[in-house]
């Protein structure tokens, strides 16, 4: 209920094809900060205050929410504007989603977006089984994590300004390939070597600092051309849409890979898998299936048509349209 329209207002606050990623991606690093926050907090008031365990660390989520949610939607509604109101036309619903539908880029973009996230929910699943299972250092998963969002904040200025060279989708592209291009390096790893695994969980998750910063941006963009094919801003139907997605695709990732262990008879215990086949097999799965999925995504963003140059003429033709609609309603 929160995220839906507070992700449709931030692609309303500009109409620029580079500012909007800008925008997106100052959120999605505010985000990560915010996450990685979250998941300290706990820790630190473990380590120096000796306050810890589940119902602990339950009330300090509830106590930070109920302080910080009014504060921080409070100043978003005082201080961030509205976009200009335009006098809309009437799509009845039927007749909207068919429009949805014939609106190729958003489609397109649709499928990438539940394929890469699917291939964040299989690398998130299997990371912990990795790490303790195959490389057996369970305790390390705390720091390595803490790598992967470091990482992750560090490349999103880097992708930002890759966008603005090449175009956003073949900036997301790049990065897509990257992280096909980085993960195989975990086969030279063996049980003890998590410190060689720092590297490659940093340009990992560097590439993937690109994602949520890029593809919210384009959302904006295929917003764009729905409003001109259907005379109104759906914004909110769009990001519903995609949130969605987005939690069928973390439902769908995890599920798949499970259910994969499940047959090949790996069981959740602590430790290092004592059998070889087995602890092969894990490997096998943790490293190619994200890339799998990320480079189907990639093949689909490749001939994303709405460049700069294309966006600037839908821009163009709704401002026309606005500017007819305003003099009809004076």
């Amino acid at each position: 209920m929160i995220f839906a329209p507070y992700y449709a207002w931030a692609s309303e606050l500009s109409i620029n094809y580079n500012e909007r990623t800008l925008i997106t991606g100052w959120r999605t690093a505010t985000g990560l900060v915010a996450t990685a926050s979250a998941q300290a907090i706990p820790t630190i008031a473990l380590i120096y205050f000796g306050f810890g365990g589940t119902p602990a660390v339950v009330t300090m989520m509830g106590v930070m929410m109920l302080l910080l949610l009014p504060i921080t939607i409070g100043l978003t509604m005082i201080y961030v504007p509205d976009p200009n109101k335009v006098p809309p036309s009437r799509v009845f619903i039927r007749q909207g989603l068919r429009l949805m539908m014939r609106n190729g880029p958003f489609k397109r973009l649709l499928a990438a977006f539940f394929f890469t996230h699917i291939g964040v929910a299989i690398s998130a699943t299997l990371f912990i089984f990795y790490v303790r299972s195959v490389l057996g250092a369970e305790s390390a998963g705390i720091e390595i994590l803490f790598v992967n969002y470091v990482a992750n904040l560090a490349g999103i200025p880097f992708w930002i300004w890759v966008s603005k060279k090449i175009g956003k989708h073949r900036a997301w592209c790049a990065a897509m390939v990257l992280f096909v291009c980085a993960n195989p390096f975990y086969f030279l790893l063996d049980v003890g070597d998590v410190f060689w695994m720092i590297p490659i969980v940093a340009v990992t998750g560097f590439s993937l600092g690109a994602s949520a910063t890029l593809s919210n941006s384009m959302k904006a963009d295929v917003i764009d051309l729905d409003t001109l094919m259907s005379g109104e801003n759906r914004a909110g139907l769009f990001f519903a849409t995609w949130s969605m997605v987005l939690k069928l695709a973390l439902a769908v990732g995890p599920a798949i890979v499970l259910w994969i262990l499940a047959g090949a008879g790996l069981e959740a215990a602590p430790g290092l898998i004592e059998v070889p086949d087995q602890r092969q097999f894990l490997q096998w799965l943790f490293i190619l299936s994200s890339p799998l999925c990320n480079g189907i995504a990639a093949l689909m963003v490749w001939r994303y048509p709405i460049t700069e140059a294309r966006h600037q003429r839908l821009r163009m033709a709704l401002e026309r349209r606005n500017a007819r609609r305003l003099a009809r309603s004076e």
